[in-house]
């Protein structure tokens, strides 16, 4: 019984702490982090403070103590953040996806550089994008090199005629790294933002389709700048069986990382939502911000434009296939005049982002 009283203090004090944290994660998107970045790195927890919130939930429910109205408001409050990452399937439906007359179907994929262990997959990525009879693609990461030729990606995406590809790294030849918008309409004009000091770069362009003249970002915002012994030490045991002070350095390093992209996310995060609302078309905006949907970027960038995922998305959201499948950081963006009639983020295997596909229409 003494057990069982010790236990309860410590779960109270979970409780407390968790619920707290919960509720500042919830305030991330609303605080540019160049003015406080810890809101940040709370709502990058986001997932994991709902999940501690809904156990201690359950353990309180099991103990018939009152205590557990600390995490049910928590919880309760933080619904509205949940919906950005988890999507009830009720009443959806995701396996049909007719092509409705005068319906757009828009395709955003980071290819990363078209390689995946140093092996060239432009023909399986290019034909996967294919399979979902696209008229809009949005790349990220579009590489063309000596050994992956444009002319390919062109033969590839042949029932795409307009193209216009913007590097922000120029390479060999007519090669180099950066965004590219492939259409099955006309392009009547198209140009791009490079953030010269950063990884930053966005591109649009105005595509009229069936009349109707859209501005399409395609955007790819600051990386988080974790490499692979980074993700390495993240996801496995390796800091509990490292010296303390190894591990520590390697913690601050980390958290110093994703903290000056953050700061650097959210300043392109105002420039781009400048140009959205200066737009005199309808949008949509594609792309890969790498931050989640509780972050400034995100809420700064989708402003007033509708969700394709939280429109029509299918339970819990990722486009990231790491860190436990847990980060849903590529998006699908459009105007309200628009309406979202499909939603899907695909498995790849020759990528780390899943594309993300959407079909919509105007209402």
């Amino acid at each position: 019984m003494r057990l069982l009283s010790l236990l309860d203090v410590v779960v109270t004090f979970v409780t407390v702490v968790a619920a707290v944290l919960l509720l500042l994660a919830s305030l991330a998107p609303y605080i540019n982090p160049n003015s406080a970045v810890i809101f940040s790195y709370l709502g990058l927890a986001f997932p994991v403070l709902y999940i501690v919130n809904f156990s201690v939930l359950l353990y309180w429910v099991l103990r018939w103590k009152r205590r557990f109205i600390i995490p049910m408001m928590a919880l309760v409050l933080g619904l509205g953040k949940l919906a950005l990452i988890f999507q009830p399937t009720i009443g959806k439906r995701y396996t049909e996806r007719a092509k409705e007359r005068s319906a757009i179907t828009v395709v955003s994929h980071n290819v990363h550089g078209f390689l995946n262990d140093d092996k060239v997959y432009i023909d399986n990525i290019l034909t996967q994008i294919n399979s979902f009879n696209p008229d809009i693609v949005c790349m990220q990461e579009f590489q063309i090199t000596p050994n992956i030729s444009r002319q390919r990606a062109d033969e590839l995406l042949k029932a795409l005629p307009e193209r216009s590809i913007f590097f922000k790294l120029p390479g060999e030849g007519n090669g180099g790294f950066g965004l590219a918008i492939y259409s099955r309409y006309p392009i009547i004009k198209a140009d791009c933002k490079n953030f010269e000091d950063h990884s930053g770069f966005v591109m649009w362009a105005d595509v009229v389709c069936l009349r109707d003249t859209v501005r399409v970002f395609n955007c790819h915002f600051q990386t988080t700048s974790i490499d692979a012994s980074d993700r390495e030490f993240v996801t496995s045991t390796e800091f509990m069986q490292q010296d303390a002070g190894v591990s520590k350095r390697k913690v601050r390093s980390i958290l110093s990382k994703l903290g000056n992209n953050f700061r650097l996310r959210a300043m392109q995060a105002d420039t781009i939502a400048s140009f959205i609302s200066k737009t005199p078309h309808d949008v949509i905006v594609c792309g890969d911000f790498n931050d989640t949907p509780i972050s400034y970027t995100y809420r700064t960038v989708r402003g007033r434009l509708s969700d394709s995922y939280v429109e029509k998305g299918a339970g819990h959201a990722n486009t990231y296939k790491g860190f436990f499948n847990l980060l849903r950081i590529d998006y699908i963006f459009h105007s309200k005049s628009y309406k979202t009639l499909y939603y899907a983020e695909p498995s790849t295997k020759w990528s780390d982002h899943n594309p993300v596909v959407a079909t919509i229409k105007k209402r």
